[in-house]
């Protein structure tokens, strides 16, 4: 299958390349606004276009990955679906749940794919995590996230709401993805409160409680020192890692922490999320079955949905 490339990130250049060639992908077509196009001529790319639409129109790729600024992503992955290739999204797939449900919507109609490259629950350092409480008959009752670092430099998107920036469109699928991984089929509330500074949500913390009990808690956001951790328990089982949200494909993990009084220390090998996350949706593709794909980005929404609409508002 022949891929479209839509903008030319630093995800794309750092991470997503190697793994889409990891995974077969070695025909190209990328379209770029940006006039910095170094790295599309080292990699000997095929079509360079410099309009999106242009390149959806003329593109005889199957497959169109979306990596542009989060505003675009919707009327993007849109006329994609239309044009009939399958659509992988960065995260957040959409800034509403309204144009998550539209695109999913017409992906049904049309029997294609469409995920949200929230790649970092395919490492395997959560399904070790998981195993581990497996191990003791047990689930986590509580689980804390924090990831958190210096603020992007200056003319960074992130930074623009009205490009669909600040940590909640950034940083949301790291706070509400956990649950349906640790969590699945549970309904939630969820209370906290998020900082803004120049219309610019800065950071939030909140608190998402499950039908069973259990919950989980988490601080995000820009302009802190970094921190990039998970830990989990319940009576038995402490649980703790570092790096989970953003591990290189080289970089190797551990877990620690205790349980029933024995101390647990495990190295995880090193391993490519997006490449593991891409092989998934080739799969689906394969197989022409997308429900656990859409339901996942669904899931995702509706957190981020709930991030905005429901977290008390504090301006400094």
């Amino acid at each position: 299958m022949k891929l479209l490339v839509l903008g030319n990130s630093n995800f794309f250049q750092k991470k997503a390349y190697d793994a889409f060639n990891a995974c077969g992908f070695h025909e190209f077509d990328v379209a770029s606004v940006s006039k910095k196009r170094l790295f599309l001529e080292e990699k000997k790319i095929g079509k360079v276009f410099s309009d999106y639409k242009k390149a959806i129109n003329e593109s005889a790729a199957s497959i169109c990955y979306i990596t542009t600024s989060n505003d675009l992503h919707f009327p993007l992955a849109l006329s994609a679906l239309e044009k009939g290739l399958h659509v992988i999204l960065d995260k957040p797939a959409t800034l509403s749940l309204e144009n998550t449900k539209a695109l999913i919507e017409q992906a049904e109609k049309k029997r294609l794919g469409l995920g949200e490259a929230n790649i970092f629950l395919f490492h395997d350092v959560f399904y070790e995590i998981q195993r581990t409480f497996e191990e003791y008959k047990s689930n986590p009752s509580k689980i804390h996230l924090s990831f958190q670092f210096p603020i992007f430099k200056e003319g960074n998107f992130r930074l623009n709401p009205e490009m669909g920036g600040g940590a909640i469109f950034d940083l949301a699928a790291y706070a509400i993805s956990p649950g349906r991984f640790f969590y699945p089929k549970q309904i939630y509330e969820l209370n906290g409160f998020q900082i803004i500074k120049n219309d610019l949500i800065y950071s939030f913390n909140f608190t998402s409680l499950f039908q069973d009990g259990s919950c989980i808690t988490g601080e995000f956001g820009f302009d802190y020192q970094y921190r990039n951790f998970i830990s989990l328990t319940n009576k038995e089982v402490y649980l703790e890692s570092n790096r989970i949200f953003s591990a290189t494909k080289n970089l190797q993990l551990e877990i620690s922490g205790q349980a029933n009084g024995h101390r647990i220390s495990k190295k995880i090998n090193p391993s490519c999320s997006f490449q593991r996350f891409l092989s998934s949706f080739l799969d689906s593709i394969e197989k022409k079955d997308f429900q656990s794909s859409y339901q996942n980005i669904l899931y995702d929404a509706e957190g981020l949905d709930k991030l905005k609409n429901q977290l008390i508002k504090k301006e400094i």
